[in-house]
C-alpha cells in the first residue's frame, strides 16, 4: 500500500510541476507576441507556438475581445494555476 501511495504522490507532484512549466511557456509565448518583427515560423518559436496553441484555442471565444485585445490567455493561465494548487495540496498518507 505504501508503494501505491508514494506513486500517487509522485504523480500529483509531477502534474503540478508540469503545469508550472506550461504556465511559463504560455507566458513566454504571450511575451513574444508583443514583438512585431518576430517570425513565428522560425525555430524555436514555432515549437513554442505548437505546444501552446491547442490549449489556448480552448479558451478563445469564451471571453470577448476588450479594446481589441484577446483576454482569453488570462483565463487559461488562471485555470492552470488552480489545477496546480489543487495538485500541490494533495498529500496522501499511508495507514499504519
Amino acid at each position: 500500500m505504501t508503494i501505491l501511495i508514494s506513486t500517487l504522490n509522485l504523480v500529483f507532484m509531477s502534474v503540478a510541476r508540469f503545469t508550472e512549466i506550461y504556465i511559463v511557456l504560455i507566458l513566454l509565448r504571450l511575451s513574444l507576441g508583443w514583438l512585431p518583427n518576430l517570425n513565428a515560423y522560425n525555430e524555436p518559436y514555432f515549437t513554442l507556438y505548437r505546444l501552446t496553441d491547442p490549449y489556448l484555442k480552448l479558451f478563445r471565444g469564451i471571453v470577448p475581445y476588450i479594446f481589441g485585445m484577446d483576454i482569453s490567455p488570462i483565463l487559461a493561465i488562471l485555470f492552470l494555476q488552480n489545477i496546480m494548487v489543487i495538485f500541490q495540496n494533495i498529500h496522501l498518507e499511508g495507514l499504519e
